[in-house]
């Protein structure tokens, strides 16, 4: 059984190592932050608010359809009736 001996690389090395890794994803990634910036801020949440909901939720379309509801002023939590008999 061989052992691979890994190299310690400068930490700046490093980084720019991720950050050239990282490109290709954050070329897809930008529009969608842009796209969710606009409708977060046009449904009346504030930047501080648009930013933690980015960063809490993590599925892409229930960011955007989470900013439509507080845009049309869904209460939350949504609670539902029962049916009237």
């Amino acid at each position: 059984m061989s052992t691979k001996a890994r190299t310690i690389s400068h930490p700046k090395t490093a980084l720019w190592q991720g950050i050239k890794a990282e490109i290709p994803i954050t070329i897809g990634v930008i529009p969608f932050g842009m796209i969710y910036g606009v409708l977060g801020l046009s449904a009346g949440l504030t930047p501080l608010q648009a930013q933690a909901m980015s960063s809490i939720v993590f599925a892409g379309s229930a960011q955007f359809l989470g900013a439509q509801l507080i845009g049309v002023g869904t209460p939350l939590p949504i609670c539902g009736s029962p049916p009237s008999s």
